[in-house]
């Protein structure tokens, strides 16, 4: 990312989560499921940071990451 830090914390929380929940079914549910967790617990502005680096670069994110955050999204 050019002009921001990136969000290591935030990038290394929302990979967990996704990890975590990944045994729950397929790709698709699994971000279902991990985009209703960040909704619930995580602050307009970690939620900002996060879209902000997946939108500018993203490269550190898992597959699962990246849908739930598109999904946060739309």
């Amino acid at each position: 990312m050019s002009s921001t830090k990136k969000p290591d914390q935030l990038i290394k929380m929302i990979n967990q989560i996704g990890k975590n929940m990944r045994a729950a079914g397929e790709l698709d549910e699994v971000a279902m499921e991990v985009a209703s967790h960040i909704k619930r617990f995580w602050t307009p502005d970690m939620i900002n940071k996060i879209s902000r680096y997946a939108s500018a670069d993203g490269e550190e994110l898992s597959d699962i990451s990246a849908l739930a955050i598109n999904k946060l999204a739309g």
